[in-house]
């Protein structure tokens, strides 16, 4: 939870700290659970699969299979490993890409044998006697990558993913800080967006969301104001 502490004045060098751009990570998870930063153990009190989160979709086999992969629409039918967690004693795989609303038709490949996901009760016959286990997307899965992204000379775009916010301000120190200049653009699927001018330099930066100041999570590279605040900050070449 952030306090609203509105700064008039640009910050300098010596008033801010950089943090870390790390994430606290569990070692003996896999890759992509330390890039997004998933703490597996969370699910098992309910194993449903897919988990649809904000930010990845999870599929989850509780198997004793010494390899397990996944197949399906989304991955153009080409099989793609299954991490395993041999604390918790279950295979998974995350996928991180946008995909639009519709339904995605996948199989699990347990020591080369394919069925469908024992965790998901979503079937439709595969024409051969069988069935195809599907991801059903209600709404188009769109993942956000790197903040902020150069979108033409100079131009940059910020966004900020919030379903709940009722209102999003770009703050920092490219605008001295002001709180009312940049509100931003809310989006299908709660996607906040603003484009701005930006010329060659470092800045510092954070939202203002509905009233409480907050880091950008799609930016790892932090940074403390002389307030005690987490802000973000980029270059701009």
């Amino acid at each position: 939870m952030f306090f609203v502490i509105l700064i008039h004045n640009t910050c300098s060098p010596s008033e801010i700290s950089k943090g870390s751009n790390k994430k606290d990570v569990n070692p003996r998870e896999g890759t992509e659970s330390k890039k997004l930063n998933i703490h597996l153990d969370e699910y098992t009190n309910y194993f449903i699969s897919p988990l649809i989160t904000e930010d990845y979709i999870m599929f989850l086999v509780t198997n004793n299979a010494k390899k397990v992969e996944i197949v399906g629409d989304f991955t153009s039918w080409k099989r793609e490993k299954m991490l395993y967690e041999e604390k918790l004693k279950i295979w998974y795989y995350v996928w991180t890409k946008s995909l639009s609303k519709g339904d995605y038709r996948y199989k699990l490949v347990i020591d080369d044998v394919f069925v469908c996901d024992p965790l998901n009760q979503l079937t439709k016959p595969d024409g051969k006697g069988g069935f195809y286990s599907v991801l059903k997307l209600d709404n188009d899965f769109e993942v956000l990558v790197n903040n902020p992204k150069k979108v033409s000379n100079n131009y940059y775009e910020f966004v900020y993913k919030d379903l709940k916010a009722s209102k999003v301000i770009l703050v920092g120190s490219f605008n001295n800080w002001n709180p009312y200049q940049y509100e931003m653009e809310r989006n299908k699927g709660g996607i906040w967006k603003i484009t701005i001018y930006l010329p060659k330099g470092i800045y510092y930066y954070y939202f203002i969301v509905d009233d409480e100041i907050t880091s950008d999570p799609l930016n790892y590279n932090t940074a403390h104001d002389k307030f005690g605040n987490t802000i973000n900050f980029f270059e701009v070449n």
